[in-house]
């Protein structure tokens, strides 16, 4: 199974809550379907309660928890998530 995995997603504090990041997510769905993928993967700091419901407003799920997975600027757990396409 051929898998996507998001490193990065990011949206300017200023045009936060705009749909930017919603349309930037559905165009990384829509392009991946095209590549014959059916999985995203990625990690996202557990402390990031925003980017979470973000990702689970589109369908993400939790997966499982990375134990001190970033190490800067102090150690901190990544929440793993995904979502089948």
């Amino acid at each position: 199974e051929q898998e996507a995995h998001l490193l990065n997603i990011a949206v300017d504090n200023t045009y936060q809550r705009k749909g930017i990041g919603s349309i930037l997510i559905n165009h990384l769905k829509k392009q991946v379907q095209v590549m014959g993928i059916n999985l995203i993967t990625l990690e996202v700091r557990v402390s990031n309660t925003n980017a979470i419901s973000f990702y689970k407003k589109h369908n993400f799920i939790e997966d499982a928890i990375r134990a001190n997975y970033y190490s800067k600027p102090k150690p901190e757990d990544a929440l793993l998530m995904s979502v089948r396409l």
